[in-house]
């Protein structure tokens, strides 16, 4: 049973992909706008977030942040739902965009989250879709891509115009080293595992099937969390079978009538079925009590 739990000031490697691995968020304009615009909206509705890198792929997205309110919930609900409405749009269909809900990897120390980022910015080459990071034309921020603020825009049919800017947090200069030389080796490792196989192109990219999708997509769900300490991770595992044991019961005491249950801290309570009241016949009326 998987428990989402969002503390404070807690670090997210969040990945989504979308449905049957299609490649609906293929990086054409409409879609890097509907992406960016989505995206940064969110990012202004909650401040808590802070972002430290994303890259749109074809057919699924990376986010590299951190949640210092607990709200990653609420700001991954409004900009996901509101991309896929968009997106569908864009597609003239109706049905999910993505495959399920997302379950990000909490990452537990600095150097994991140098990693992360790293990983994020060399997705692009790493399936060997571009040969370099500056031609993916989709969109792919992180701190130290010295791209500065861009600014998204969405016009509404009464004539307004709505814009809101998506920026990366920065990192400090000994981080920003770190980070570039990460994002090299992981540069390399793709060079080296697609030796003699050509990058598919960023004209070949954009001309693909927005329906279609890979032979052989991964599959599998992503770890639970990230670190380069493995007592870290052992401490997590712990922590979370824990969370575990005192999520399950409480959930057993709420569903067997209790209403003052108290949960884990930021966890969420279980679905429980709401049952009808009870509406007691008159007296005197043949039958037995009924439900409305």
């Amino acid at each position: 049973m998987t428990i989402r739990c969002y503390p404070p000031k807690s670090f997210w490697f969040v990945s989504l992909r979308c449905l049957g691995a299609r490649f609906r968020l293929r990086p054409d304009a409409r879609r890097v706008d509907a992406f960016g615009y989505y995206l940064s909206r969110a990012l202004a509705a909650h401040d808590g977030i802070r972002l430290f890198a994303v890259v749109q792929m074809s057919n699924h997205f990376h986010l590299v942040v951190q949640d210092t309110k607990a709200e990653l919930p609420y700001f991954m609900n409004r900009f996901e739902s509101a991309l896929a409405k968009q997106i569908n749009r864009i597609d003239q269909i109706r049905g999910p965009l993505f495959e399920g809900r997302f379950e990000p990897g909490e990452i537990l120390d600095r150097t994991a989250l140098l990693e992360r980022i790293a990983y994020t910015v060399a997705n692009p080459c790493a399936s060997n879709l571009v040969g370099s990071c500056a031609e993916w034309p989709g969109i792919l921020r992180w701190a130290g891509d010295k791209k500065g603020t861009q600014t998204f825009s969405k016009r509404y049919a009464n004539g307004t115009t709505e814009s809101f800017s998506l920026s990366v947090e920065p990192l400090n200069e000994t981080d920003r080293i770190t980070l570039a030389r990460m994002i090299l080796l992981k540069l390399k490792e793709a060079r080296n595992k697609h030796l003699g196989k050509p990058p598919l192109g960023r004209r070949a990219v954009l001309a693909q099937d927005p329906f279609s999708a890979p032979e052989s997509p991964k599959m599998g769900r992503p770890p639970s969390c990230y670190s380069t300490d493995g007592s870290l991770r052992d401490e997590h595992a712990a922590s979370r079978r824990l969370l575990r044991q005192l999520h399950r019961a409480s959930s057993i005491r709420l569903r067997a009538g209790e209403t003052d249950v108290e949960f884990p801290p930021y966890t969420f309570k279980p679905w429980v079925p709401v049952r009808p009241p009870t509406v007691k016949l008159p007296t005197g009326h043949k039958g037995s009590q009924a439900t409305c």
